[in-house]
């Protein structure tokens, strides 16, 4: 597993006890190969359809998933 490439960075300090240095630069150089996603995270108890008795139901799923096909 590769979680970084390109050159190594290197601190080049002196050492002085009683003194922390703390690095970071913000970037990870990841490769640009990388899969990307996103999601949604509904409880179904909060899904409402016209249908349903309002208390949220597995039957709910799928015009949840017929609208987010639709919003892409």
């Amino acid at each position: 597993m590769r979680f970084e490439e390109g050159a190594n960075r290197r601190l080049h300090d002196e050492v002085v006890s009683a003194r922390y240095t703390v690095v970071n630069d913000g970037f990870a150089r990841l490769p640009g190969q990388q899969w990307r996603g996103a999601g949604v995270a509904v409880p179904v108890f909060s899904l409402r359809s016209e249908n349903s008795f309002g208390v949220g139901e597995f039957a709910d799923l799928k015009p949840l998933a017929d609208w987010g096909r639709q919003v892409g």
